[in-house]
């Protein structure tokens, strides 16, 4: 008869968890879909999801990890403390999770950039242009671009800085992205004049 408890204690708790876990997963897939028009909304979410870490499964925590910088980069929050964006590096990197990992050192490389550890910066952002390779985003090779670009300017090394805005705007004509675009070509006689 004890063994019967236990084992329905047991069923509950497990039950329980796979509620929370799905619960989870929802939350993290609506601030995901609202992260690019709604940056703020996704915050909201992604904050109240960051209270309750750890989660109970590492790829959620990861997940949550990168969001939740992202948003925060979204919303002009210029981070210097890369402890959050470290656990999603440290679970994606090596994984076949591309775009994830990718954006990982991405956003890795620009709080180091803000913090001006630029040697781990450029590090980091040449990773993430290497992994960008292994699928199709030309909007995330332009952002990657242009991030390398402004270490390049912050260090003095003008040639790389024009070469690196250059590919940005070349990127950015290639996602449809002709705005942006304008901005990185503006930017060149900038880098080139200084």
């Amino acid at each position: 008869m004890k063994n019967l408890y236990y084992v329905i204690v047991l069923l509950f708790l497990v039950t329980l968890s796979s509620c929370k876990d799905k619960m989870v997963e929802q939350n993290l897939l609506r601030a995901e879909s609202l992260i690019q028009d709604l940056p703020d909304s996704a915050l909201v979410v992604l904050d109240s999801l960051y209270a309750q870490t750890p989660l109970s499964n590492s790829e959620q925590n990861a997940r949550l990890a990168l969001l939740l910088t992202q948003a925060r980069d979204k919303n002009y929050y210029f981070e210097t403390n890369d402890s959050i964006i470290s656990v999603a590096c440290d679970y994606y990197v090596d994984s076949r999770h591309y775009r994830y990992a990718c954006l990982s050192c991405f956003y890795k490389g620009l709080i180091l950039y803000n913090k001006k550890d630029y040697v781990e910066s450029i590090r980091l952002l040449l990773k993430s242009l290497l992994i960008s390779d292994k699928f199709n985003d030309d909007f995330i090779k332009a952002k990657i671009n242009e991030a390398i670009a402004d270490v390049y300017y912050s260090v003095f090394n003008n040639k790389e800085a024009i070469r690196y805005r250059t590919l940005a705007s070349k990127y950015y004509n290639l996602a449809g992205k002709k705005e942006y675009a304008l901005f990185s070509d503006v930017d060149i006689p900038n880098v080139s004049g200084s």
